[in-house]
């Protein structure tokens, strides 16, 4: 594949967790929203979805620590989580057909994100389809962040926090853009 047919599978995460993770109770708490989305190699967004799962909310306000119950009820998130009607494996499914759909190969490019060695537990643990179909490899956007911050401690771009699985992770892709037009001119010369 050239690099003008790469295509970047990107994705964000909602989850009644987001600390305390270790002991395995990334096979306890509950995935909530799945953003998804497609570019090519400038990051320039092809398609995009999002998907709500249908979880028990008793379960989901059990495993939810106050920040996350705030979270999710001030952005709307518990309530679309009661209305929606998809399950963990239809939406697994549904993502391996979005990404296919929209040329996304199977084994071939990076997983993007922010912070998305988060998500891959979460994939991994609960979504083994989707862990199959998956690259192993990470193109990690906060990992460029922290690395820009380390050579420029005042570099520090800004985030909206809507905790929205879509809107961040388009936030990311935005972010990967404003990256590529740092380092691109120094890498693409002759």
């Amino acid at each position: 594949m050239t690099r003008s047919q790469r295509r970047l599978p990107w994705l964000d995460l909602e989850t009644t967790g987001f600390t305390e993770l270790f002991d395995r109770r990334v096979y306890e708490h509950r995935i909530l929203e799945i953003g998804a989305v497609v570019t090519d190699e400038h990051f320039t967004v092809l398609a995009s979805t999002s998907i709500v799962i249908q979880q028990p909310m008793v379960r989901v306000l059990e495993l939810s620590d106050e920040a996350v119950t705030r979270m999710h009820t001030n952005n709307g998130l518990f309530d679309e989580v009661v209305k929606s009607f998809t399950t963990l494996k239809a939406a697994e499914h549904q993502l391996i057909q979005f990404y296919r759909q929209n040329g996304v190969s199977k084994k071939v490019e990076p997983l993007c994100g922010s912070g998305i060695h988060f998500d891959r537990m979460f994939i991994e643990a609960q979504m083994p389809e989707l862990h199959d179909f998956l690259y192993y490899r990470n193109l990690d956007i906060s990992s460029v962040k922290e690395f820009l911050k380390t050579i420029s401690p005042s570099f520090e771009p800004s985030k909206r926090q809507q905790h929205r699985a879509l809107p961040d992770i388009l936030e990311s892709v935005a972010e990967a853009k404003t990256y590529r037009a740092l380092l691109a001119p120094l890498l693409e010369q002759d």
